[in-house]
């Protein structure tokens, strides 16, 4: 345990109080959708903690965030969730290119998108456009540009 926080055997990172049943079905106080989140921001990257023969290189990258947009919203009032204006993802854009980074809460039917993966999609597109970039160099050195 570190911080209140404790290592799963599946390597997430969660508080005491991640899943414990909120008074609205696990959408507000403890055990919140909010907290369910907040606890997976973190996860352990030792290489000592991983199954070395489950490793595999994750794929996900240009052609997920090529799909998917970023969008400005506000939660309905009933989720509750933090008021105001939010920026970030629909799940259910992920459903035809990425559903392994999709998952449902424990306590409701609502998706939560996994950060992590996400990290690494975005990662692994910045990775691609520098593969892409690097090529575009020695092609004008080639032709003798600079």
């Amino acid at each position: 345990s570190y911080g209140g926080m404790s290592l799963q055997g599946d390597g997430n990172i969660v508080g005491a109080s991640a899943f414990s049943s909120g008074s609205n079905g696990g959408l507000g106080g403890s055990g919140s959708l909010t907290s369910y989140i907040e606890a997976r921001a973190a996860a352990f990257s030792d290489i000592r903690l991983k199954k070395k023969a489950s490793i595999r290189r994750f794929r996900h990258g240009l052609a997920v965030v090529r799909h998917v947009q970023p969008n400005s919203f506000e939660y309905l009032q009933a989720a509750g969730l933090p008021t105001g204006r939010h920026n970030y993802f629909i799940a259910q854009d992920f459903e035809a290119v990425a559903p392994d980074l999709l998952a449902l809460h424990p306590t409701n039917d609502r998706y939560v998108l996994d950060t992590k993966g996400l990290i690494a999609t975005l990662w692994n597109a910045v990775s691609e456009l520098a593969a892409d970039v690097d090529k575009l160099k020695e092609a004008m050195n080639a032709a003798g540009q600079r």
